[in-house]
């Protein structure tokens, strides 16, 4: 859960409760910006993710569900394996 992976039937004491009276995961958890600073904070080298591409990548492939994770093709497909523009790497 600390990496943004919920596992379904997971302790209801870390979700909230919606307005209409649903139940949701604790989705202000993992923003990009928190999964990026935990990756980073358990990083030897304290490096984390060369740029938001890597990140998105790693995130759609540890999805839970499987119907929802990227397929071979789609993840060798992705952005993170062209040349991003540089205004787009995560900052420090």
């Amino acid at each position: 859960m600390e990496l943004c992976i919920l596992i379904p039937g997971s302790s209801l004491k870390h979700h909230t409760y919606m307005k209409q009276g649903g139940v949701s995961p604790a989705s202000w958890k993992c923003s990009e910006e928190f999964f990026s600073h935990q990756i980073r904070s358990r990083d030897p080298l304290k490096l984390g993710f060369p740029n938001i591409w890597a990140l998105r990548l790693v995130r759609q492939l540890l999805l839970w569900d499987p119907e929802d994770r990227l397929s071979i093709d789609d993840a060798l497909q992705h952005p993170y394996f062209r040349s991003p523009p540089n205004s787009e790497r995560m900052s420090s």
